[in-house]
């Protein structure tokens, strides 16, 4: 059947979403900016970087969703790393003595750099 011979607009009824990720979702926001900046030709490290201070956002925020983000869980976020986040967690070759609560401020500051950069990247883009 050839659609100029169709009545109506066809409605799909019901929606599937199998595999994708939520529209607001960290880890989508994360692949996004990634991808963008690989394609950039920055340095795999500073990829890591960018993956790394996502990943500490989501631990903060225990959630995926960033439209929890707002200036007051900002704050709360940096205050974390500054004095709760336990320095060398899960690394493997560090003594538990060096693993203390909180960031110095310049290591708390370089996680953040990436998350400012990123957020500013995706409001530009969208």
């Amino acid at each position: 059947m050839h659609s100029e011979n169709r009545r109506g607009k066809r409605v799909k009824n019901t929606r599937t979403v199998s595999g994708k990720k939520k529209p607001y979702s960290l880890e989508l926001l994360a692949e996004k900016v990634k991808s963008a900046k690989k394609a950039k030709g920055l340095a795999d490290g500073t990829i890591w970087l960018y993956q790394h201070a996502f990943n500490l956002l989501g631990e903060f925020l225990q959630s995926d969703d960033v439209r929890k983000l707002n200036i007051d869980v900002c704050r709360d976020f940096a205050t974390w790393l500054l004095n709760d986040r336990i320095k060398f967690d899960g690394h493997k070759y560090k003594k538990e003595a060096d693993k203390t609560r909180g960031l110095s401020p310049r290591t708390a500051n370089d996680v953040i750099k990436p998350l400012r950069t990123a957020f500013r990247f995706y409001l530009q883009k969208n």
